[in-house]
């Protein structure tokens, strides 16, 4: 359908309620509370219905269909001006603030070519921020204290958060990004096996017979750009899992602190910014940023680079070998 109306109803619910005090019928409901049980759905105008020719008004589109126009789409562009005002044509998309069944009844109205809901439109709540901010504040609280376990913690402000219905349990499990969970728990299954089986110590001792000569700066060079290529192509967690036991092994062969080989890895599984696969924010923005795979490489090279001599010289001083 139309990609204005998506990036309403997903990433800018403000601009929709902006645009609805403007130039929305009576029927619109602009608070959160108002809209919810309500969904966002679109449709396009056939060229039989009895709306073609009709401004908004006289068609009297709220007593009609019980639903409420709020904004109109024609050709490449939106309409702009009062929506009561604007005559419907054959082939317009409309969005519309309906109730949960309009996409159902109208499924199949001759009235319309096409009618869809906007998917995971939801209208953004107050009502329960204070009661959202609290459950926040104890869990700082908890996590700084380290009054209770830190998972305990998280766990039970979560289900607090159920519980208190500041978010359903559905929207609960939708959040969990089970991809995310899964790779983090296959990469430190594969670190304990690379741990246990001698191949981190046969990676790391690899590493240093190539780097080890040049003394243990080299070392925690060798670790970053490693753990960097690691991160761009699997999850920046998944890496340092990876390549943790490496850099503990690779200070135990070369006789010097593991913590400088660490934060190494620490820092360049947290800084990966050559590809749009390695950090869950990379991704948040790659689809709806509408930016290509080389844009990343573009941006994010020339950073990886400064960050690797930044690191390579500063962490050493910081904690020393």
């Amino acid at each position: 359908m139309v990609d204005v109306f998506i990036s309403y109803s997903r990433r800018d619910h403000t601009k929709v309620a902006m645009l609805a005090r403007a130039i929305a019928d009576e029927g619109y409901e602009e608070r959160a509370a108002e809209r919810r049980g309500k969904s966002l759905c679109e449709a396009v105008i056939s060229g039989r219905s009895p709306l073609a020719g009709k401004n908004v008004r006289d068609a009297d589109f709220r007593g009609t269909y019980n639903a409420a126009v709020i904004a109109v789409h024609r050709g490449a562009e939106r309409i702009a001006g009062r929506i009561g005002d604007i005559v419907l044509r054959p082939g317009d998309t409309l969005l519309l603030q309906t109730g949960n069944r309009f996409a159902r009844a109208h499924h199949n109205n001759p009235d319309f070519y096409l009618v869809s809901t906007v998917e995971e439109a939801r209208p953004v709540r107050h009502d329960k921020a204070m009661i959202c901010a609290g459950l926040m504040v104890v869990l700082v609280v908890l996590m700084t204290t380290r009054a209770v376990d830190l998972v305990l913690a998280v766990f039970t402000i979560a289900g607090l958060m159920v519980a208190t219905r500041c978010i359903s349990a559905s929207s609960a499990r939708k959040a969990i990004d089970w991809e995310t969970v899964l790779t983090i728990g296959a990469a430190f299954g594969l670190g304990i096996a690379l741990d246990k089986s001698g191949a981190a110590l046969a990676i790391a001792d690899r590493l240093v017979g190539v780097a080890g000569d040049t003394g243990p700066r080299a070392v925690l060079l060798a670790l970053y750009v490693l753990t960097s290529l690691f991160a761009a192509f699997v999850s920046s967690k998944a890496s340092a899992v990876l390549m943790f036991p490496i850099a503990l092994a690779a200070a135990a062969a070369l006789g010097v602190d593991p913590r400088p080989m660490i934060m190494g890895v620490v820092f360049a599984a947290a800084a990966t910014f050559a590809t749009p696969l390695g950090y869950p924010t990379n991704l948040m923005v790659y689809g709806p940023g509408g930016y290509r795979f080389g844009d990343f490489a573009r941006v994010g090279l020339p950073l990886n680079l400064i960050l690797t001599v930044v690191v390579t010289v500063l962490v050493p001083e910081f904690w020393p070998f």
